[in-house]
């Protein structure tokens, strides 16, 4: 049996996870999610997303996953959305991606001031 302290610790974690599927977040990280695209890598992609939110916990990060219009070998692609204006990146490594959610979310923290 779980105490409500051990319940609210797990309360928290969950919620902190599920922050990054809200469509009010000023930055949106879509990663392609079709067959090429898996086959190419993008569940790593999603993978060193979801990792790299987790170490900006105050981001305002939405990560989602859809097929998108891209050639096979321009696969993994990832559109990166803020404040409306989109970017696609083909043939993203999970350290470009990481790079690019940290240069959107301290831009974002710099104009926040």
């Amino acid at each position: 049996m779980l105490t409500i302290a051990e319940l609210n610790v797990i309360r928290a974690r969950v919620r902190q996870h599920l922050s990054v599927r809200k469509d009010d977040n000023d930055v949106r990280v879509i990663i392609g999610g079709g067959t090429t695209a898996i086959a190419a890598g993008s569940r790593q992609l999603m993978a060193a997303a979801l990792e790299e939110i987790a170490l900006h916990a105050g981001a305002n990060v939405q990560v989602s996953q859809r097929e998108l219009d891209i050639e096979a070998n321009e696969q993994p692609a990832v559109i990166i959305a803020v404040n409306g204006n989109e970017t696609l990146h083909k043939r993203c490594t999970p350290a470009e991606l990481r790079s690019l959610i940290r240069r959107f979310t301290a831009a974002l923290a710099a104009n926040a001031n």
